[in-house]
């Protein structure tokens, strides 16, 4: 037979078994266990899932066998032994199973959204697209979040099955919160899958759904509330290719801006684009999850506000909720809102922050402050956007403000020369100013030629957060939370001040993403070639190891 041949018979065998195992689980337990699988057509097989040794045993063994190269017209692995269609043909379950992991570790991926600005995350869970439009994930499977009927958590990454009518459309964003996945098409169809207990699916239920359902058409942009303790509870919105907004789900405090306090199961339009001479909306920012607030920012700059504002989180002067979509006017002159963020933490009442940024630079706050978030040099609340008080030595007009976060009750804003400047809680080492939980009510400088900065906040309130930077001169620094080796530095312990990372790629960094709930962080590393790197917490094999326990203080390649 010849090379051609042989490549082709190869690939197809590939194809068509990664396609039969997309949706199997491995076992961590002594002995082989049955479980079901099933394929895009719905049909259900049941199957022998070899327990997690014996596959990492045999992994191991078999993991060279797609360096495939031609050894004078024969196809070897890297030490000249044959590997020719024959040989793959007599493979048994385990060994295809072993060839299937170490197939998907040579697939390109590419990550969809930038999470940190989408200011979403999932509990213990993970998904990205590949190049060639599959979807893939590992982690947790709490509610058959990942697979048809099965609460067995995957120690290694798979292929999630889509709507067979989506088949040959291509993905353009992927969306991981809390206990749901989601995924939007180039033809603005939304579909999701996962938990959905107060019906933000806008399907006009709130059953959890197993498999991938349509949510909404001429969608461009899906966003959930993340940063609150019951993430399998939110609301959430969408942005349509016109420019207008819906909302669907929890609605305790208004949240929706529907003009009521009662959850909504189907989506509801709040915003609509026309009414304004089709000033799209372009960002909705929705912060908390039982007690909430949305801000919605237009193209012009308009700023429309909704629910809970108990802390004066909204900036319309008062803390009186607001049930309805309401425009309201921060004073920031004759400059033009062009981002908006919030953060918070969920304890007796929602201690939320609001956080705007204009055209020329300047960064203006609202709502609590008890540990001095606001930048305002002092710990009192305000109820009206006014402009934060800049570190020492920083003059905004030479040197404008290009980003501003927010996380757990701290906020930071990076300037256009790349100074980073931190202000709030230090709880954990997250301002980075080498001291530990001190608090600051005026901002610090802590990190210089910044060229990025990546707060990756976890599920459980935000206010756990392990922060990520790079710099124009290809370095990658981390600081705060570190309990689980989330920080990159080979140990488990927090980390006062930017620390450099020893990674070998720091110049080739795509994007930072995050997964995890409370300090139980892990953390990924996309570079620009595709690859993937992971550390930190692996209790529910979120690191992709191809195991369940501990955690990963180094950063180790997943593709």
């Amino acid at each position: 037979m010849g090379l051609q041949e042989d490549i082709a018979k190869f690939t197809t065998l590939v194809q068509d078994w990664s396609i039969q195992t997309s949706d199997l689980f491995y076992s961590n337990v002594a002995q082989d266990i049955t479980v079901k699988i099933i394929n895009e057509l719905g049909t259900v097989t049941d199957i022998t899932v070899p327990n997690q040794k014996k596959m990492q045993e045999t992994f191991e063994a078999w993991k060279a066998i797609v360096n495939v190269k031609n050894t004078n017209g024969v196809l070897t692995d890297d030490s000249g032994a044959d590997v020719s269609v024959n040989k793959f043909g007599g493979l048994t379950l385990t060994e295809y199973n072993s060839l299937y992991a170490s197939f998907f570790n040579k697939v390109k991926i590419k990550l969809v959204p930038d999470t940190k600005d989408s200011q979403m995350v999932g509990f213990y869970l993970q998904a990205f697209v590949t190049e060639d439009n599959k979807v893939l994930a590992w982690g947790w499977n709490s509610g058959s979040t990942l697979s048809y009927g099965l609460t067995v958590t995957p120690l290694q990454l798979f292929e999630l099955q889509q709507d067979v009518a989506k088949k040959g459309v291509m993905i353009t964003k992927i969306f991981v919160s809390g206990q749901h996945i989601g995924i939007l098409y180039e033809d603005g169809d939304l579909y999701l899958r996962g938990v959905q207990a107060l019906g933000h699916f806008g399907i006009g239920n709130i059953a959890s759904q197993i498999k991938f359902v349509l949510s909404a058409t001429n969608v461009v942009e899906y966003i959930t509330s993340s940063n609150g303790d019951q993430d399998e509870q939110p609301m959430a919105a969408i942005i349509l290719e016109d420019g207008s907004v819906m909302t669907a789900g929890d609605n305790g405090h208004g949240e929706l801006g529907i003009g009521s306090v009662t959850n909504t199961y189907s989506w509801t339009k709040i915003y609509d684009a026309v009414l304004y001479q089709n000033d799209k909306a372009i960002k909705v920012m929705i912060n908390g999850d039982d007690i909430a607030h949305m801000a919605i920012l237009t193209a012009s700059g308009k700023l429309f506000v909704s629910g809970y504002n108990g802390n004066g989180q909204l900036g319309n002067g008062t803390v009186a909720q607001v049930n309805t979509l309401t425009q309201i006017v921060p004073n920031v002159g004759v400059d033009k809102i062009i981002d908006i963020v919030a953060s918070g933490y969920y304890d007796a009442v929602y201690t939320g922050s609001t956080f705007i940024l204009t055209n020329t630079g300047r960064v203006f706050s609202t709502g609590y402050n008890g540990q001095g978030q606001l930048g305002s040099g002092n710990l009192v609340q305000k109820n009206s956007f006014s402009e934060v008080v800049y570190a020492v030595g920083h003059d905004v007009g030479l040197d404008p403000v290009k980003g501003i976060y927010a996380f757990n009750r701290t906020s930071a804003y990076l300037t256009e020369s790349g100074e980073l400047y931190a202000v709030g809680q230090n709880a954990n080492g997250s301002i980075g100013n080498g001291a530990a939980s001190t608090n600051l009510t005026a901002y610090v400088n802590i990190l210089n030629n910044v060229e990025r900065f990546y707060p990756t906040v976890n599920a459980d309130a935000s206010q756990y957060p392990a922060l990520y930077a790079t710099t124009n001169d290809g370095k990658l620094f981390s600081w705060g939370n570190g309990a689980y080796g989330q920080l990159g530095h080979y140990s488990a312990v927090d980390v006062l001040s930017p620390t450099e990372v020893r990674f070998n790629y720091s110049d080739e960094i795509k994007d930072i993403t995050h997964t995890g709930y409370a300090n139980e962080g892990t953390v990924f590393i996309q570079l620009n070639d595709g690859s993937l790197y992971g550390c930190g917490q692996n209790n529910y094999g979120q690191a992709c190891i191809y195991s369940n326990t501990g955690y990963v203080s180094e950063f180790v390649k997943v593709f």
